[in-house]
């Protein structure tokens, strides 16, 4: 079986038949598609993947907010 993703960005893309793995957006929390998930960056060697250019944005203005050992999404902790 085949299944086609139309996403909000308007692009087509296969959806794989294999399994996929999840990621999750360390600004907001949300759970993603490691593949179809199209906005990434890197900090200090490893790949962050996010559910939005806010999300991409805020954590590019301090990663270390969002990736200490232990650290929970503002969002998930009631914050905003």
């Amino acid at each position: 079986m085949r299944t086609i993703l139309w996403l909000e960005d308007g692009a087509l893309r296969d959806r794989k038949a294999a399994d996929h793995s999840w990621v999750i957006d360390p600004v907001c929390g949300m759970r993603l598609d490691q593949w179809t998930a199209v906005l990434s960056s890197e900090h200090e060697g490893r790949r962050y993947s996010f559910c939005s250019t806010r999300c991409q944005e805020r954590f590019a203005v301090n990663p270390s907010a969002y990736t200490e050992q232990g650290s929970q999404p503002p969002e998930a902790a009631g914050g905003n």
